[in-house]
């Protein structure tokens, strides 16, 4: 489905190869059929379609054109027009955050069915749906002023963690042993070994709350370091064996970074705020910076970015809150657009 989106693309642009990676964006937007032009989550499913999630709608995309699924009262209907993530199921299944709920997505019958199952204290999930992970055993769903449910996916039960002394849950990911890393809203990073039944502040080798203040955004483990991001200072790494947190990049033009989320890419990471996109590789610590230009018809968008994805060739999605969604596709050869004004990316 997107390889006639790689070749459009390649075909389109005036290139020339070098030895580094760069990305260059095509953009879609609600001019060529997305329902809205703030994209808060993105997944692509077991046939291809990419789905995007809006403020106003559920967009399928094939490569060519969109289909929007909204609130309806009709049975098999979505219930909620916010869609706040995306998740591939058990069973090729989407499962649907919105701002009331969750919802499943049947690609069989094309239809949706809310998830109102009673959790073992009788509670069923009605808040915003904002993260859902899994392990391949269990699924983690964080509803906002609800804590965390539980789901088993052999037993098909569901438990309900209340997390009553927790903040809001802004980030999650699954790391060694069955680990869940969560970041909290100013109240930094948190984990559990039992699935929820305890969860923990992290603290360094002093007992301190190293991470109290910050919002945790985004999560990625690499071997013996994660990689975090928050809402007020960028990008840091936590070292696991010294327990200690160094900062990767924390500012631009001198100010601080409001970054959204995080996505992991071989040894690059990269980090979504709302100046643009910031690409730090993890090996050498070398940093470049995508933002919105007036003037390059191949910039991002939009500088206000939310959320991106790695589909199954290799091409980058990312969600913007005003722009639409851009489209990186994977090149065997990377190539960047030369003009009078040179290189159409800026180093940080």
């Amino acid at each position: 489905m997107l390889k006639r989106l790689i070749l459009i693309f390649i075909l389109i642009s005036s290139v020339h190869h070098i030895n580094a990676t760069h990305y260059q964006f095509k953009h879609y937007d609600s001019n060529d059929g997305l329902s809205q032009n703030s994209v808060l989550s993105i997944c692509q499913d077991h046939i291809g379609f990419m789905w995007f999630g809006t403020r106003n709608g559920l967009c399928r995309f094939d490569g060519k054109s969109f289909r929007t699924y909204r609130r309806s009262e009709l049975p098999g209907a979505l219930g909620n027009d916010h869609i706040s993530t995306i998740f591939q199921g058990p069973n090729n299944e989407l499962w649907i955050g919105t701002d009331c709920g969750l919802y499943i997505y049947s690609p069989i019958s094309d239809s949706f069915r809310l998830l109102n199952e009673k959790a073992n204290d009788g509670t069923t999930i009605t808040g915003t749906v904002n993260i859902i992970v899994s392990n391949k055993k269990k699924i983690y769903i964080a509803s906002l002023g609800q804590g965390v449910f539980v789901y088993d996916i052999a037993s098909k039960k569901l438990v309900h963690h209340a997390l009553k002394d927790t903040p809001a849950i802004m980030s999650m990911a699954i790391g060694d042993n069955d680990t869940v890393w969560v970041g909290c809203f100013h109240s930094g990073l948190h984990y559990t070994q039992d699935n929820f039944a305890h969860i923990l502040a992290y603290k360094d080798a002093q007992n301190n709350y190293i991470l109290k203040e910050h919002s945790i955004t985004g999560i990625v483990i690499k071997g013996q370091d994660l990689f975090f991001s928050s809402s007020t200072n960028g990008l840091h790494k936590l070292h696991f064996p010294s327990r200690t947190v160094s900062s990767c990049i924390t500012s631009h033009e001198g100010k601080g970074l409001f970054a959204h989320s995080l996505l992991s890419i071989n040894d690059n990471l990269l980090m979504m705020t709302e100046t643009g996109l910031f690409v730090y590789n993890i090996s050498n610590g070398s940093q470049c910076f995508y933002k919105e230009e007036a003037t390059n018809p191949y910039s991002l968008s939009d500088d206000h970015l939310q959320t991106a994805f790695l589909d199954k060739d290799g091409g980058i999605w990312i969600g913007t809150y005003f722009g639409g969604v851009n489209y990186s596709p994977n090149m065997s050869y990377t190539f960047v657009n030369y003009s009078s004004f040179g290189f159409r990316i800026q180093a940080v």
